[in-house]
């Protein structure tokens, strides 16, 4: 997003915005289904533990862990920073992070200069301040995600939701509404008085549209006669529907961007299922464009070809209790070790827990040894 973007507020040409509450609240029914979607993916991020791997695969604890798991600058934690980041990413549909005085920012505005031999990002604000070098491409992580079909939704239906949903918040505005009627003189009247009369009317439509109780003034107390809005009476309520209409639009995005329904509301029908799709389709892929924006930081070519790399855990929910029987299997088998299995489960290493079963060898060689294949079943 380069600031022309910003200058010229181009990703807020498809907002649509509604009356909610009343004349000084405003939102956009856009907003309330995107921050619910999109928070909802940023929140899992927020969870995820980043772990750099030297070419023997143990894990590596320096400043590069402490920036990425603890604290990457000095105003954000990091749970607060990956949010921002993943919320970024999908809202703009791209995200540049900037190593910068040992820290790492994600940069609120930015140009991007496109070269063959690597880009180079111009005027980048962080934190609303402006940053006078230019940053190349090994100095910053540039992410895009692209999502044509969220984009084509919301510029080609959002204006059409706007007169149902107006519709639905003006018929809960007048349900219950006070009303009169009031007489006028018949006679002649000049150019003042018509003018008098044409403003109080005027005046009194605006409240109608805008306020439940409007107070009108009467000449005289016989020309002055209140009515209720009886077509409202023993009708449901306006709220329910709004509340549907809101629920609508969360399902459309949550649909676009690939989330269960079901997890944005809570069910708990086929919720575990529900989570293991949505984080195969929606975090993963996130998350492996992540981590290789940080490898091409973090390490050099040689170093990545080496094996050095950096991995993010913790994203997945996973019940040891439930789990233990097979990882009792994976483990005595010899086919994993003990940190490959606490790695999965978002558990650090343990002493020796790199050294696997001989469990499986040992009776081989008895096998062999004895001459006597029932003998496995004794060993």
């Amino acid at each position: 997003m380069g600031i022309l973007d910003v200058i010229l507020g181009r990703k807020e040409k498809s907002s649509v915005e509604f009356v909610l509450a009343n004349a000084t609240t405003q939102a956009t029914m856009k907003n309330i289904a995107l921050d619910t979607c999109v928070n909802y993916i940023a929140r899992t991020f927020a969870k995820a533990t980043f772990i750099k791997k030297d070419k023997n695969q143990k894990s590596v604890f320096d400043e590069d862990y402490y920036l990425l798991n603890t604290r990457p600058n000095p105003n954000q934690t990091a749970a607060e920073f990956w949010t921002q980041a993943v919320s970024n990413l999908i809202r703009d549909s791209e995200l540049l992070i900037v190593c910068y005085q040992h820290s790492l920012f994600i940069a609120d505005a930015f140009v991007k200069n496109e070269f063959l031999t690597g880009d180079e990002y111009s005027g980048v604000s962080i934190r609303y301040e402006s940053l006078s070098r230019i940053f190349t491409s090994n100095e910053v992580v540039y992410l895009r995600n692209e999502n044509q079909a969220l984009d084509n939704f919301f510029d080609s239906l959002w204006c059409d939701y706007a007169d149902i949903m107006g519709a639905t918040i003006g018929a809960q505005i007048r349900t219950g509404q006070i009303r009169a009627l009031w007489s006028v003189p018949s006679s002649k009247l000049d150019e003042k008085e018509r003018k008098s009369q044409k403003q109080l009317r005027e005046n009194v439509i605006n409240e109608i549209r805008k306020s439940p109780v409007v107070l009108i003034p009467k000449k005289h107390e016989k020309d002055y006669d209140e009515i209720s809005n009886k077509q409202a009476t023993g009708k449901g309520n306006n709220v329910d529907e709004i509340g549907k209409a809101k629920k609508f639009y969360i399902d459309d995005v949550a649909n676009v961007l690939g989330i269960p329904n079901g997890l944005i509301y809570g069910d708990f029908a086929d919720n575990q299922k529900n989570y293991e799709i949505f984080i195969e389709t929606v975090i993963e892929p996130i998350a492996a464009k992540l981590i290789d924006g940080l490898n091409h930081i973090v390490y050099s070519q040689s170093e990545i070809i080496a094996g050095h790399t950096i991995k993010m855990l913790g994203v997945r929910r996973r019940d040891m209790f439930e789990l233990s029987s097979s990882i009792d299997k994976l483990i005595s088998s010899g086919t994993f070790n003990q940190d490959e299995i606490r790695e999965e489960l978002g558990r650090s290493e343990i002493p020796n827990g790199d050294k696997y079963s001989h469990t499986t060898q040992q009776s081989l060689i008895l096998i062999i040894a004895s001459g006597n294949p029932l003998a496995f079943l004794f060993s």
